[in-house]
């Protein structure tokens, strides 16, 4: 009669603590081991083995194993580099070789532009598994600050300049009139009021006195306001009004 025992259970051991337990049971363990990735069991431990546990087998009979190599590894790329477009980045990742699910999130960004990915996780060149979760934040472009339009009535067209440009973050717009009643170079109103509520970001428009009288013909506006102004830049437009 020919002697059998059943197979023992030997998933999540390690090779040599697994040769104990066939060897008690008068089974051999195969000298032909594999070796496979897996994101599930521990590198050095035992994922699979045929026959199965408690299957009946003749004694003496070759037990083959299957070892994890642990998590297939990579190093992750970089995606927040030259403004990557959602869909290049998700092109870079998979040829890398990840596959791992992709989720997002959205954050303003001042440096940014919109819809480029602005941060990562996991970070730059790291060690990361093949099919691990991967997270990446969209810019939602510069955020839109709130603020009250600065009262700049009867400052000079330089400190009403500073004032909005520079220090509030608004594209203004220069007009200019004849006055009989505020000096050259005096903002007398701006368009929205002081107090009105706008964004960073907003157009406004101050006008500025050249004095009394009418524009002489002939005069270059832009010189004569360069001269008053100290530097007209391109976010500065010159429109003459015959308002007193």
């Amino acid at each position: 009669m020919v002697e059998t025992t059943k197979v023992p259970d030997v998933v999540g051991k390690t090779v040599p603590v697994a040769g104990d337990f066939i060897k008690q049971d008068k089974l051999k363990l195969s000298p032909n081991v594999t070796y496979e990735f897996s994101d599930k069991v521990e590198k050095d431990l035992i994922v699979d083995q045929d026959p199965k546990a408690e299957t009946t087998v003749k004694v003496g009979r070759e037990i083959d194993v299957v070892v994890s190599k642990g998590p297939d590894m990579g190093k992750f790329p970089d995606v927040t580099t030259g403004q990557m477009t959602k869909a290049d980045a998700e092109n870079l990742i998979q040829n890398a070789g990840f596959t791992g699910t992709i989720t997002y999130d959205t954050k303003p960004s001042a440096k940014v532009p919109s819809d480029d990915v602005s941060e990562q996780d996991p970070a730059v060149n790291a060690s990361w598994p093949k099919n691990g979760p991967i997270h990446l934040t969209l810019s939602s472009g510069p955020q839109l600050i709130t603020i009250n339009m600065p009262n700049v009535i009867g400052k000079t067209s330089a400190d009403a300049q500073k004032i909005l440009a520079v220090d509030n973050k608004l594209v203004v717009l220069v007009e200019t009139q004849d006055s009989t009643t505020s000096p050259v170079d005096v903002v007398m109103s701006t368009n929205p009021n002081p107090g009105e509520t706008i964004q960073q970001g907003d157009q406004v428009t101050m006008v500025v006195s050249r004095g009394p009288g009418p524009v002489a013909s002939g005069i270059d506006a832009k010189a004569i306001l360069t001269q008053t102004l100290g530097v007209v830049t391109g976010n500065v437009n010159v429109k003459f009004s015959r308002n007193r």
